[in-house]
C-alpha cells in the first residue's frame, strides 16, 4: 500500500486555499481540518475523557448545542490519523502565529513523535509574493492565498530536537493549568489571560447610541488582530450585558440579533 503525506491545516478556510492552490498531489496526500479552537477554554488531551467532558460542557455554555461539535470532530480525526499511522510518509503541519494553531500542534506532536515520523511545520518567518510582487507574511494559511500556497510548501521545515521540545513544552504547559484563554505576547511567547481579558476592547467600542452587536465584535476582531473568533466575544458581549455592564435590546443569542450600547445612569436624587 501507497504511504500518505498528511496535511494538517486549521479551519475551513485554510483547507479551501490548499485545495485551491493544487499544490499538493491528492493521489497521495490527505488534508486533515482541525477545528477546535484549543487556546479557548479548558484543554482536553486526546485520551482523557475527564477532561474531554469539562471541554464539552464548557463549549456548550459558551455556544449552545452544536450539531457538529469541532471537539468531537477533532479527537476522531486525530484518534483514526494515529491508529493508521503506519500507512504514513510524512505529515506537514500548516501551523501559523495563531496561539489555537500552535496548540492544536504542540497537543499533536505530542502524540506523534512517539511514532518516528517524518513532521515538518509551515514556516512563516520568510515571505510570499504578493500578486504585485511584493514580499509579505502572511500569519497563517487563512492569510494566505491559493497562489502563494506553494511558495509556503517550499519552506516547511522538519522538526528538530529542540523545536520538538518546544512543542511538547507548550503542550505541559496548556494542559496543566487552569486557563481558558491563552493568546500570544507581542514577542510571540503564549501566555495565559483571564476569560474577561477582551472585555475593556468590546466596552471601547460602544457608543452613547445602540449599534449592532455584530459591529462592536468585528471592530474588536480588528483590534485584537483576530486572536479569538467571534463566538467567544459574542459570549463575552452577552455576559458584559447581563452584568449590567451595557445595555442591549433584542435577543441576547447570535451576533446579528441584538444591539448595545453603554449605559448611561441619571442621578435622579440630584437632577439638574
Amino acid at each position: 500500500m501507497q504511504k500518505e503525506n498528511i496535511h494538517i491545516v486549521f479551519g475551513q478556510l485554510g483547507k479551501r486555499t490548499l485545495m485551491d492552490s493544487k499544490a499538493i498531489d491528492l493521489s497521495n496526500s490527505q488534508v486533515i481540518s482541525l477545528e477546535d479552537k484549543l487556546n479557548i477554554g479548558p484543554s482536553c488531551d486526546i485520551d482523557v475523557n475527564e477532561n474531554i467532558s469539562k471541554r464539552k460542557n464548557w463549549f456548550l455554555k459558551i455556544h449552545g448545542a452544536h450539531p457538529n461539535s469541532p471537539i468531537e470532530n477533532d479527537l476522531i480525526s486525530l484518534k483514526s490519523m494515529l491508529k493508521n499511522v503506519e500507512n504514513i510518509n510524512k505529515v506537514f503541519i500548516w501551523t501559523g502565529y495563531y496561539a489555537s494553531e500552535r496548540i492544536s500542534t504542540a497537543r499533536l506532536i505530542n502524540h506523534l513523535f512517539l511514532f518516528d515520523k517524518p513532521i515538518l511545520v509551515a514556516n512563516f518567518n520568510t515571505p510570499v509574493r504578493s500578486i504585485h510582487g511584493a514580499a509579505i507574511y502572511p500569519k497563517s494559511l487563512e492569510e494566505t492565498a491559493s497562489f502563494q500556497v506553494k511558495e509556503l510548501l517550499e519552506q516547511f521545515e522538519p522538526i528538530e530536537k529542540g523545536n520538538l521540545q518546544n512543542y511538547l513544552t507548550i503542550w505541559d504547559k496548556v494542559k496543566s493549568g487552569n486557563g481558558e484563554l491563552w493568546i500570544c505576547d507581542n514577542s510571540g511567547q503564549l501566555k495565559m489571560e483571564e476569560t474577561d481579558y477582551f472585555d475593556s476592547c468590546l466596552l471601547s467600542h460602544c457608543k452613547e447610541n445602540f449599534q449592532p452587536a455584530a459591529r462592536i465584535i468585528g471592530e474588536t476582531l480588528v483590534d485584537i488582530d483576530f486572536e479569538v473568533g467571534d463566538d467567544y466575544l459574542n459570549w463575552r458581549l452577552k455576559k458584559l450585558s447581563t452584568d449590567g455592564k451595557i445595555a442591549s435590546k433584542g435577543k441576547l443569542i447570535d451576533i446579528r440579533d441584538y444591539e448595545v450600547k453603554k449605559n448611561t445612569y441619571v442621578n435622579t436624587l440630584n437632577p439638574a
